[in-house]
């Protein structure tokens, strides 16, 4: 019961410049969230999925009809529900200008509780971000791509998701994993 999140951040390619992944030469599937956005954030972010993902070291590879791919982060999860992905997604997903804000901060309305949140976010600026409480931030390229989850969520309904970083503007992907149980 094992998943693969796959979050590209892209500049320069418009409107849709990343065409496919694959993970060990299996396809991951397109999420559709593909996110352009104009200054100050000037870049866009796209999210691939798969479901039972080979196990081990394999390579991911990530295709575009121009060179576009600035930054790619892969994370894997298991124990999650092999159907119906993203379980939930937040309001306004994907996000493409979230105004200039200091607490990075996501909601996700779930259906049902032990779900997992994941957020992918570009900045529109330097800096290092810090985890909100109930955050765990897996990846940072500082000031370029932040991917993170918060979970399992005990109980279904509101559940946030988030990080604080100097006063910049994001764009980001969030939703949640359903468990497999």
């Amino acid at each position: 019961n094992r998943l693969i999140v796959l979050g590209v951040e892209a500049g320069g390619c418009s409107p849709d410049g990343i065409t496919g992944a694959t993970y060990n030469g299996t396809a991951l599937t397109d999420m559709g969230y593909w996110v352009l956005t104009g200054s100050p954030i000037g870049g866009a972010l796209k999210t691939y999925y798969g479901f039972a993902p080979d196990s081990g070291t394999h390579d991911v590879v990530i295709s575009a009809n121009a060179s576009c791919i600035v930054y790619a982060v892969a994370v894997t999860y298991s124990g999650v529900k092999q159907s119906g992905m993203p379980d939930a997604s937040g309001v306004g997903n994907p996000l493409s200008n979230s105004g200039t804000v200091t607490d990075f901060e996501r909601t996700v309305v779930t259906s049902a509780p032990n779900v997992w949140l994941f957020m992918c976010g570009v900045p529109g600026g330097g800096g290092i971000a810090t985890a909100l409480s109930g955050t765990t931030l897996r990846h940072q390229v500082t000031g370029n791509l932040y991917c993170g989850d918060a979970g399992p969520k005990a109980t279904a309904g509101p559940n946030t998701i988030g990080w604080t970083m100097t006063s910049v503007p994001w764009l980001a992907n969030y939703f949640s994993i359903a468990p497999a149980n």
